[in-house]
């Protein structure tokens, strides 16, 4: 039974309270979603402005992109989870503005670039032009990339310690949005990526509606090796197509760094890539120094910990000896090891952990995404109705945009004067709440002259509810969420208890000894990792 808490500590347990409310709406702003429901864009909880730009089914799921500029994201969602997110703004065409030095001379925009694309869908506004967004990600985890090319010492000390000049050769399982390809070729104009995904629609919808994707294709790094390879070769089976890289290439080792993303329509990792027999063919291709780095959503604990705990046992049973995760923190202090998350799991033959590679996380802890671009120029400010139902936690009933509009100006005014009540939370984006009455309905009424049958906001708002007002910085989040997760990866300890984030102390020398408890072994024989995904 729970008891109220002692009047001392009502003070603290509210700020708690806040805390996670703050970290449940920044989670669901970061596309922290795991449901499979079809998406449906009306939903309490989703932005009122948002539109679909394009909608294709195929054989393995429906496939929707989603716009909306307020929260400044095209999302390619697979029914209700968000295969990454890539910002609107800086477009593709603004990154001449921050192109100093040349440094972003291998993004630029040509003045023939081809907009068009496919035709959007009969719901998109016929006067509205069709979004052409450049490179930065509003995913957490996709912003993790670069540490697979950034802890190889061979790159960098064949690129003269610069890591733009790194010509590493990438390969990723599963393109989702294709952010992740932007954010690489992004930081490391030298890259030449290979994309395979076994879903021919999701190429095609990415190619078709990803402007600055369609036009990589047919650029070469400066030593002629493609920057991007994605065409009808690269829609195949990941272990297909890995097995036929093996036979092709006179040694069978191409890629320095193999990067595994690849999820079904439910956000489970399809079996077959978690056992042990796949990672050894993705060594085949790969040097003795190269990595993989696989995105596991997982937890060390909780629900999926045998998920994680059995894709870091599989890589080491394939040879990788050295295992490393790098838990995304999405903001908290202090990693909860029940919490499911996603996790960066790198994984090598040489050593690539803050202990025995300690170089490679210096270069991660100077590293900062998206150098050529401001802060405080690109902000999304938001507007959220958080229920007060004892039976729900926190549940998200509405949300909004707080437009540019002179006539947001005094409740906007007023929203801003909640974050200085907030100072000191641990947050990456601004934030602040209010139980003001006089507050909610102004905020309603905006709402509602803009948005009419917005969902949540158009019928009585029951008491108790709560108004949050957010400020997102979406280059200042990407750099505090690196910094965040690079710091916690390279902890020693958690309260109470020794930690590293190795998978010698997670699994431990058997399936008894570590951190995660009873850690299952995924073979081909037993490729039971979808009982454990979910």
């Amino acid at each position: 039974m729970n008891h109220p808490p002692a009047p001392a500590h009502r003070g603290a347990v509210r700020m708690s309270s806040m805390v996670l409310i703050a970290s449940f709406v920044l989670a669901i702003v970061l596309s922290f979603s795991f449901a499979d429901d079809p998406y449906r864009l009306s939903t309490i909880g989703h932005p009122v402005d948002q539109i679909a730009l394009a909608h294709r089914d195929s054989p393995y799921s429906h496939i929707t992109w989603v716009i909306s500029e307020a929260h400044n994201y095209a999302e390619l969602r697979f029914f209700d989870k968000v295969e990454g997110g890539v910002c609107l703004v800086p477009s593709w065409a603004d990154l001449a503005q921050f192109n100093r030095d040349g440094a972003l001379d291998h993004l630029l925009m040509p003045a023939d670039a081809n907009l068009d694309g496919a035709p959007p869908s009969r719901s998109w506004p016929a006067d509205r032009p069709k979004p052409n967004p450049g490179t930065l990600t509003k995913s957490a985890y996709v912003n993790m990339f670069s540490a697979g090319v950034l802890l190889n010492d061979r790159l960098i000390a064949e690129a003269g310690g610069d890591p733009r000049q790194a010509k590493a050769n990438i390969l990723v399982v599963g393109l989702g949005s294709g952010v992740g390809i932007s954010l690489l070729t992004h930081h490391f104009p030298e890259a030449s990526i290979a994309v395979v995904d076994i879903d021919r629609v999701v190429i095609d919808m990415v190619v078709d509606h990803y402007p600055f994707l369609a036009w990589l294709r047919h650029q070469q790094t400066s030593d002629g090796r493609p920057r991007l390879k994605m065409g009808r070769e690269e829609a195949v089976d990941a272990r297909q197509y890995i097995r036929h890289e093996s036979l092709r290439n006179d040694d069978g080792r191409r890629y320095d760094l193999v990067i595994i993303d690849a999820f079904t329509d439910g956000s489970t990792i399809p079996p077959h890539l978690m056992t042990r027999e796949f990672y050894e063919e993705v060594r085949a291709i790969m040097p003795d120094d190269g990595i993989v780095l696989s995105n596991i959503i997982g937890s060390y604990t909780g629900r999926q910990h045998r998920i994680l705990g059995g894709s870091m046992r599989a890589q080491q049973d394939a040879g990788f000896s050295h295992v490393h995760n790098i838990p995304l923190m999405h903001g908290a202090r202090e990693l909860n090891p029940e919490q499911t998350r996603n996790n960066i799991v790198l994984a090598s033959a040489v050593p690539i952990d803050p202990e025995g590679h300690a170089a490679g996380w210096q270069r991660l802890n100077r590293w900062q995404p998206y150098p050529e671009l401001p802060t405080r120029r690109f902000i999304s400010r938001l507007i959220w109705l958080i229920d007060n139902n004892p039976n729900r936690i926190y549940a998200i009933s509405a949300q909004a945009p707080i437009s540019a509009d002179g006539r947001w100006d005094s409740l906007r005014s007023r929203l801003r004067q909640l974050v200085g009540n907030q100072a000191g939370m641990d947050n990456p984006a601004l934030w602040g709440m209010s139980q003001d009455s006089s507050l909610i309905e102004e905020a309603q009424a905006m709402v509602l002259a803009d948005f009419p049958r917005a969902v949540g906001w158009n019928s009585p708002i029951p008491r108790g509810t709560r108004i949050l007002f957010q400020e997102i910085d979406w280059v200042q989040l990407a750099r505090d969420n690196w910094q965040g997760a690079i710091n916690e990866s390279s902890r020693r300890q958690v309260p109470g208890r020794r930690l590293l984030h190795r998978a010698d102390h997670l699994i431990g020398e058997d399936a008894r000894g570590g951190w995660i408890p009873r850690v299952p072994r995924f073979t081909d024989a037993r490729p039971n990792a979808d009982l454990y995904n979910r």
